[in-house]
């Protein structure tokens, strides 16, 4: 009989940790996938904002040129863009999984109005970039920065 209590500890120690250990588990889980959406939503917005980078910087350099000398840097060029709008395309897939919907929506204005995005016809633009800021700082978004990313983007 004095083996009892000695059990009884026993067990309630190890009922303690299994416990212990299964509530750990179920807390990090649930702590984890709030991150886990975050970081792939803002890394899909990266994705998104590189790709439109990239795509603009590239279709600059495409000039049509017959002379053989330029057109093997055609050749590289033209897979850089079909490169970028791969990321592009993947972003915006990520995007529609993850992103929110005021990004959606703008995102789906932008693609309306078409390209190539000017200075005077950026505000398609500019809207998914306040949209995606928008988001993922919780809402602390700025009236004047919509004209500092235009002049950030396309000069003053």
């Amino acid at each position: 009989m004095n083996r009892m209590p000695a059990v009884i500890a026993a067990i309630a120690t190890l009922a303690g940790v299994i416990i212990g250990g299964w509530l750990n588990h179920y807390f990090a889980i649930r702590a984890i996938g709030p991150t886990a959406q975050i970081r792939e939503t803002t890394d899909a917005y990266v994705d998104f904002m590189d790709g439109i980078a990239v795509l603009a910087q590239k279709q600059r350099e495409n000039t049509d040129s017959s002379d053989p000398s330029l057109q093997a840097a055609m050749t590289e060029v033209l897979t850089a863009i079909l490169a970028a709008q791969a990321r592009i395309l993947a972003a915006k897939a990520r995007i529609t999984i993850y992103g929110h919907p005021s990004v959606i929506s703008a995102m789906a204005e932008f693609e309306k109005q078409g390209r190539p995005v000017t200075p005077d016809r950026s505000d398609p633009f500019l809207s998914i970039v306040l949209a995606m800021r928008k988001h993922v700082s919780n809402g602390d978004v700025e009236l004047q920065l919509k004209n500092n990313i235009k002049i950030i983007f396309f000069g003053p």
